[in-house]
């Protein structure tokens, strides 16, 4: 597969791999192709492979509530994610999208087992490299998981926020509406009116924006997603 050459070791996970086994990676491989807003896989679903991204852009995000996720990071071209379902072969620990056309590799569970069999060495190196990724996506999310937690996200018949500490502490949101409209901006306000909640949002286009909390189909938080770039 030529792109798997044209990247070669700039992939995180495949760092300092020879061009013979990139080879071997491409030949056990199988492209992928996902729209803009398609989903890859949920949290929960089955999984056995990993994913690196040739071409375009994919969200990774965690369920915190019901209707309210969490955005770990988003990969770009080279971006490796599913890494701990080829290892471990578990259920997905969250949620992957193609924020744009996306073109992926899929390398199986299996395939990847076969490789590292039959070239030790190879094998030794991609577990090290998964390690790596592994490690790094650990800190990283578990930061995000302390600060869901500081939030003060609960549920009860419908989801209620800590919204003073999301106004406190300047927190980026982004909400998606049941129209399908997308508003990104930081809270300023929210107040309990005779219709409902309604959230005042300051979006990122400087315009104030009236939200009735009913109209809201999922509040997610992208500010502090990472983006992982190839090490060119």
């Amino acid at each position: 597969m030529a792109e798997i050459m044209d990247l070669g070791s700039g992939i995180p996970v495949f760092n300092g791999l020879s061009e013979q086994e990139l080879k071997l990676v491409a030949n056990a491989s199988v492209k992928l192709e996902k729209k803009s807003g398609e989903i890859i896989f949920k949290e929960g679903d089955s999984g056995s492979s990993l994913l690196v991204i040739l071409d375009g852009k994919v969200k990774i995000s965690k369920k915190i509530t019901e209707g309210v996720e969490c955005t770990l990071l988003t990969l770009g071209r080279g971006g490796v994610f599913g890494e701990l379902s080829v290892i471990s072969g578990d259920h997905r620990t969250a949620s992957a999208a193609a924020v744009t056309d996306t073109v992926m590799i899929e390398l199986g569970r299996d395939a990847f087992k076969k490789l590292a069999e039959d070239n030790p060495e190879f094998g030794r190196k991609l577990v090290l490299n998964l390690l790596q990724i592994v490690s790094s996506r650990l800190n990283t999310t578990t930061e995000m998981y302390r600060q869901a937690a500081s939030w003060g996200l609960q549920i009860s018949g419908a989801v209620e926020l800590n919204y003073n500490r999301l106004i406190a502490d300047n927190i980026g949101l982004s909400i998606e509406l049941l129209t399908g409209k997308t508003i990104a901006g930081t809270l300023l306000k929210a107040d309990r009116t005779e219709h409902g909640m309604e959230l005042m949002i300051k979006s990122d286009d400087e315009r104030i924006v009236i939200v009735p909390f009913h109209a809201v189909a999922e509040i997610s938080f992208p500010s502090r997603q990472l983006e992982q770039k190839p090490n060119n």
